[in-house]
């Protein structure tokens, strides 16, 4: 797989279809996605942290694997929430943790602290907002 990845993106880059910036800004197509979610769980370690290290892999891509390392870390967590995890998906009833795991470090971290506790806006995104709510380091509203 990781041949045909590295062929694919040389083919691109020589026939000027793509730059490495291009590649590497590239959004997977939803069949590309499915593929990568069913194949990262399969692999060890050493093979994800490979496939990271594939010259220009699109963001997309490198995010599923950074996820899936992620989730091998914590198996505490349910299996569902490491599905939504991969899926790179954030539910109510989420932690904290969980959402840095899945969604990454928010562009901006609104927070109020009152006597009844800790409430935090992570807010993702410039353009297409996302904005995750938790009280006291628990989701509880999602806004997108």
């Amino acid at each position: 797989m990781k041949n045909i990845i590295c062929g694919v993106w040389l083919l691109l880059m020589i026939s000027g279809c793509a730059t490495p910036y291009s590649i590497a800004n590239y959004h997977l197509t939803a069949d590309e996605k499915q593929k990568i979610l069913k194949v990262a769980p399969a692999l060890s370690d050493v093979e994800v942290h490979e496939r990271m290290e594939i010259p220009n892999l699109p963001k997309e891509a490198i995010s599923i694997f950074q996820r899936e390392l992620v989730v091998r870390q914590h198996p505490e967590w349910s299996n569902n929430v490491k599905m939504l995890i991969r899926k790179g998906k954030v539910v109510i009833g989420m932690t904290n943790n969980q959402v840095l795991a899945s969604l990454g470090k928010p562009n901006d971290i609104n927070r109020t602290v009152t006597k009844y506790g800790v409430h935090e806006q992570w807010v993702y995104g410039y353009y297409d907002l996302k904005c995750v709510y938790l009280d006291d380091n628990v989701v509880t509203c999602l806004q997108d």
